[in-house]
């Protein structure tokens, strides 16, 4: 049994990886009738059924797998990525997933999709102030909740990015992101670390057994903590980054050598369209990382 706003119940399939969630919630015809969080579920179910056609719900599971492709998917506080829920209101709101992509290749911040009050400019930065977000979906079944609101800026970044790499090449690798797996990473970081002359630091500590969306916040309190330290110290942090597997935590951290080899060059944001494509072409020899929306280059001095 594991606990978020309510005890819930997690039950895996014996000798495979599928999990299901048994998660409590009070039958309701309205939101203002909700006690729990998951008592909207229903509604959005009821409203996605009405208002999306089957060929819209074959779209919904196109993006759905183009953003898991791209580790995107999940509103989980490890992924900070796009909700189930959220997808389909998108594939709702746009039509396909073609004008999804092609909506999130152009967009600029604030991000508001409000299907009750459209989407003019002053609205969009009032509501965007109304949530305190910089993206904002606002539900149709529950007025005073953002649906992205789980959705972290590097999250939306990444969108972004991949949704103008596959506009720019139409293949299966640029749908699939080919190339980085969770195998692919490690070699990526190895090679990273190796040709730029730089410090690979890891932490690893056993935790204990509690739910992932309750320690991850935590984890990423320690790493902000971890991070502000180096740099006082007058280290670079070229890159960070953090698990969980099973109980055992860790956070990765790539800092320069005594004698510096490499250079951090900070970025525009990825949603300054004109500028991110400059700032591309002009470190093309150079290794572009992307940290929370603002795109970074690592070269070598």
């Amino acid at each position: 049994m594991n606990y978020a706003e309510h005890p819930y119940i997690k039950i895996t399939r014996a000798g495979s990886r599928i999990t299901a969630d048994i998660v409590p919630a009070f039958k309701i015809n309205d939101a203002s009738e909700m006690a729990s969080a998951v008592d909207r579920t229903p509604l959005h179910n009821a409203f996605v059924n009405s208002n999306l056609n089957d060929r819209e719900k074959d779209q919904v599971r196109v993006l759905k797998y183009f953003l898991q492709q791209h580790y995107i998917y999940g509103a989980e506080a490890r992924i900070g990525g796009f909700s189930g829920y959220l997808c389909e209101l998108l594939v709702y709101h746009f039509g396909d997933f073609s004008s999804v992509v092609n909506y999130f290749a152009e967009s600029k911040l604030p991000i508001v999709l409000d299907y009750n009050k459209g989407r003019e400019k002053e609205k969009r930065e009032s509501i965007a102030k109304e949530f305190n977000s910089r993206f904002v979906v606002v539900d149709p079944t529950d007025r005073n909740r953002n649906v992205a609101a789980a959705v972290s800026l590097e999250s939306l970044a990444r969108m972004a990015v991949a949704s103008r790499n596959l506009i720019s090449n139409p293949n299966k690798n640029g749908f699939y992101r080919k190339g980085y797996s969770d195998e692919d990473a490690v070699g990526w970081i190895l090679r990273l670390r190796d040709s730029f002359g730089l410090d690979l630091h890891t932490i690893s500590v056993t935790t204990e057994s509690i739910s992932e969306d309750t320690l991850w916040p935590q984890l990423s309190r320690l790493k902000r903590n971890l991070l502000a330290r180096i740099k006082t110290a007058g280290f670079e942090v070229f890159l960070s980054a953090q698990g969980l597997s099973g109980k055992r935590a860790v956070i990765s951290i790539i800092t320069e050598r005594c004698a510096h080899g490499a250079e951090l060059r900070r970025g525009p944001s990825v949603f300054d369209g004109s500028n991110a494509h400059t700032f591309y072409k002009s470190h093309k020899g150079s290794v572009i990382i992307i940290d929370g929306e603002r795109l970074h280059a690592i070269k070598i001095c």
